[in-house]
């Protein structure tokens, strides 16, 4: 059903996502709207996900964040820095986003894009490359074989975790697990997916 959702605009194709019944809240329809997925070209024999699974992990994001008055959001793989930027307009004021991408080209041309199609959160400073661990939601936009401890640690409590998992080419799945306590996490399978795989060196936004 997610190819019927293309459109010949940013708007048109978040009404048809939601048409869809794929974005339901009306803050990631904001988001989205706000954030022209057009402006966010993409290089390096890189691949940008599909529009429905943007969609899908904002949703995700959304109800992670909700009711959290200053939300710290990591993003690995942030590719063309277009979901990076949508994260940066869910949250607005008080919010702070870290985009981390592996290829130094790329992770340059992630910033001039949100530089120069969302400006405003780079000034307002909701979008930012320093991290220091209390991380209320993580997105991870490339499958790992297990699920990153490193990463899993820097969930604040009550944080949650996205990630694809599972071997390049075999059967994946994207995980949600979320930081109960300081020494426990819980894990949710939420669909099946194909990504490219993650690697380990990467440079910040």
């Amino acid at each position: 059903m997610a190819w019927r959702c293309s459109a010949l605009s940013n708007d048109g194709l978040v009404d048809n996502l939601a048409r869809a019944g794929i974005v339901q809240s009306q803050s990631v329809i904001r988001a989205m709207k706000a954030t022209d997925r057009a402006q966010y070209r993409l290089g390096y024999e890189q691949t940008i996900s599909a529009p429905h699974m943007h969609a899908y992990a904002l949703e995700l994001a959304d109800v992670a964040l909700h009711n959290i008055e200053y939300p710290r959001v990591l993003d690995v793989g942030a590719g063309s820095g277009y979901l990076t930027a949508c994260l940066g307009h869910l949250v607005d004021e008080g919010g702070k986003i870290f985009g981390i991408e592996r290829i130094p080209q790329l992770a340059q041309l992630a910033q001039q894009n949100i530089e120069r199609a969302d400006g405003d959160l780079v000034h307002r400073r909701i979008v930012s490359v320093q991290m220091d661990g209390r991380d209320c939601f993580i997105h991870v936009g490339a499958a790992a074989v297990e699920p990153p401890q490193a990463l899993m640690e820097q969930l604040a409590v009550g944080g949650r975790l996205v990630v694809p998992v599972g071997e390049q080419g075999a059967s994946q799945v994207l995980m949600e697990i979320q930081r109960t306590d300081k020494e426990t996490f819980t894990r949710r399978e939420l669909m099946g997916v194909s990504y490219v795989p993650l690697v380990r060196q990467r440079t910040e936004l």
